[in-house]
């Protein structure tokens, strides 16, 4: 199997090996994104993103997925190699695709094709922005090998489903690849920016026959929910520091 196929296109029940003794030198670096709740973190070397995600960083050695420790930082040829993260995963390929039930206003990555860390290639923002006609998006990063992505500016049924879409997602117990986040990125033109913690949550019950959508939240969301002022009052910037050289 090729290095790109198990770094991002493994399957959900992948076995992640978190800390080998092993020589690291000499092996490309990707990023992954994690939770911060993550058990491992406290010996993985990692970067906050911003909200609840972290960055940590993996080689494929001997046919495994490996982490870089805290210890493993401490190599000088190891620290150089993390940082050459931003190019590796602009190699990765990917490819976009939206189901004729959402119009071309939802794109989905394809199953099992690459993992959320695309979100870091400056590439495949600008693609997602010219498929959806925009300069701003909104991503859903929920599960390990589920991604969706729609305007920021869409109107207000498109952008229901798509939060719908999100939640359902998130919480699903029939599916059995990593939770990762409820949170959702905005990117702007070729990055990301901000991190999201949307505050509601959406459900789906059935009422004289009918189905019918609900929110609940702790906040006021008001007589008319407004998705972009939730965003605008909520949005965490994300950490400029992990895109510097």
């Amino acid at each position: 199997m090729s290095l790109f196929k198990k770094l991002f296109g493994s399957s959900p029940k992948e076995n992640e090996p978190v800390v080998e003794d092993i020589n690291k030198v000499g092996f490309k670096v990707f990023p992954r994104i994690k939770n911060q709740e993550w058990d491992a973190l406290s010996s993985i070397y990692h970067i906050p993103l911003g909200g609840d995600l972290v960055v940590v960083f993996v080689q494929d050695i001997n046919d495994r997925i490996i982490y870089i420790t805290n210890d493993d930082i401490q190599n000088e040829a190891v620290k150089q190699s993390v940082k050459q993260w931003k190019e590796n995963i602009k190699e990765v390929s990917f490819e976009l695709f939206s189901p004729e039930s959402w119009n071309n206003r939802i794109y989905f990555n394809q199953p099992n094709d690459y993992s959320n860390e695309k979100v870091f290639d400056s590439e495949f923002i600008r693609k997602a922005c010219e498929l959806l006609g925009t300069s701003k998006l909104i991503i859903s990063i929920s599960r390990r090998h589920r991604m969706q992505i729609t305007s920021y500016d869409e109107d207000f049924p498109n952008l229901e489903n798509f939060f719908f879409s999100h939640f359902s997602i998130w919480r699903a117990t029939n599916l059995d690849d990593e939770i990762i986040t409820e949170m959702v990125l905005i990117a702007e033109k070729d990055c990301i920016t901000h991190v999201v913690p949307l505050g509601f949550r959406m459900n789906m019950y059935e009422k004289d026959g009918k189905r019918v959508l609900d929110y609940s939240t702790m906040d006021d969301l008001g007589d008319k929910i407004d998705f972009q002022q939730i965003i605008e009052n909520k949005k965490i910037a994300v950490n400029s520091e992990l895109f510097k050289d």
